[in-house]
């Protein structure tokens, strides 16, 4: 049903380089809450320009994909790829690499109904105090920190990545110093 939803918003609002939907985090089952997907879908357009804020500042948004709807001519034509030495922040660095390649006045419809669930599994490479996993996060921060500056981030948010790429590669290097791994 969503799916359909999705492809209606698609051919309503053309032409479109995003949709994107909220989240509901769960931990336990009984705790998942998803909205219904009513006949009436509450929904904002927006453009790209507007985007970047919430894909990097907006929780509820984020920078998933597993929330987001992207334009495979888009993807295939910049050749937008995961990266695939990158385990943490990869979505996120995607996301960005998207937006970059799409005009700052393109289409996106953000869904204002939470229609996912995203179930925090304390197993996570997010939530395991070390891994070397979470060292790639590092890599991502630093592109991701690339992108917004080329798209002309201010100074004031560009300053607060660049603050928190810091305090990651302090906490990491403090988890180094202790961890007992190969």
């Amino acid at each position: 049903r969503l799916a359909e939803k999705i492809e209606k918003e698609l051919r309503l609002e053309k032409p479109v380089d995003m949709v994107c939907w909220l989240k509901s985090d769960f931990i336990k089952s009984e705790d998942f809450i998803c909205e219904r997907i009513k006949s009436d879908i509450n929904k904002e357009v927006c453009n790209v320009q507007d985007m970047w804020e919430r894909v990097v500042a907006d929780e509820k948004i984020a920078g998933y994909v597993w929330n987001k709807v992207f334009l495979k001519s888009i993807l295939d034509k910049q050749q937008i790829r995961f990266h695939e030495d990158i385990a943490v922040m990869e979505d996120l660095l995607f996301v960005c690499e998207y937006l970059k390649n799409c005009h700052p006045d393109g289409k996106v419809i953000l869904l204002n109904d939470k229609l996912y669930g995203y179930r925090q599994l304390e197993t996570s490479v997010s939530h395991i105090d070390f891994s070397e996993k979470k060292l790639t996060s590092l890599i991502a921060r630093d592109l991701i920190i690339e992108i917004l500056t080329e798209v002309g981030f201010s100074d004031y948010r560009i300053a607060r990545y660049r603050n928190q790429l810091l305090r990651a590669l302090c906490v990491m290097n403090k988890k180094l110093l202790g961890y007992k791994g190969e």
